[in-house]
């Protein structure tokens, strides 16, 4: 059955699952990473309402692997890749 939805929309869990699954990643500790490209400049909607302005745009997303010391407790919103993605 085809999907027929207009919007998917995944948690931080399900992202890092879905990339974990694509690289083959069976082991360690894996968060999600996503790096942000900052700019400046002159905006507004009319030249009346040209102001110095700021812009944030998603550069990348991704995972990157965590070390976690014995011991420690495993930080937010980091996921053990052996839960997600059950090797063979």
């Amino acid at each position: 059955m085809a999907k027929t939805a207009s919007q998917y929309t995944y948690s931080h869990k399900e992202l890092v699952t879905l990339m974990l699954k694509d690289a083959g990643i069976h082991e360690g500790f894996w968060n999600l990473a996503v790096n942000f490209r900052l700019g400046a400049g002159a905006f507004g909607q009319t030249p009346e309402e040209v102001a110095p302005s700021g812009f944030v745009s998603i550069e990348s997303i991704g995972i990157q692997k965590v070390t976690i010391q014995e011991g420690q407790p495993v930080p937010p919103l980091t996921y053990n890749a052996q839960e997600l993605n059950r090797g063979s």
